[in-house]
């Protein structure tokens, strides 16, 4: 029975820690924030047709990332069956 506080103890230790963070988050963003009004912040990004580049390639084929020759020790000859398919 001794555990029991202990535990009750560690369970309410974490949550203050948890919630300490929380208000320690909330405080930074709170004084990062600018002052300007956020239409005004983005009208470059809104103006600047921002685009997205997206890289393709034959290791989508098996979606086991880019690396997945190398990481997954797949033989070439193996690898190279994915190009019929893409």
């Amino acid at each position: 029975m001794r555990a029991l506080p202990r535990i009750s103890a560690l369970i309410a230790l974490l949550v203050g820690a948890f919630l300490f963070q929380i208000m320690l988050i909330n405080t930074t963003f709170a004084r990062s924030e600018s002052k300007v009004p956020r239409p005004a912040r983005m009208g470059w990004w809104v103006n600047a047709r921002f685009g997205m580049f997206i890289h393709w390639g034959i290791y989508a084929i098996p979606a086991k990332g880019e690396w997945y020759m190398n990481t997954g020790h797949v033989p070439r000859a193996q690898y190279e069956k994915y190009a019929d398919q893409f």
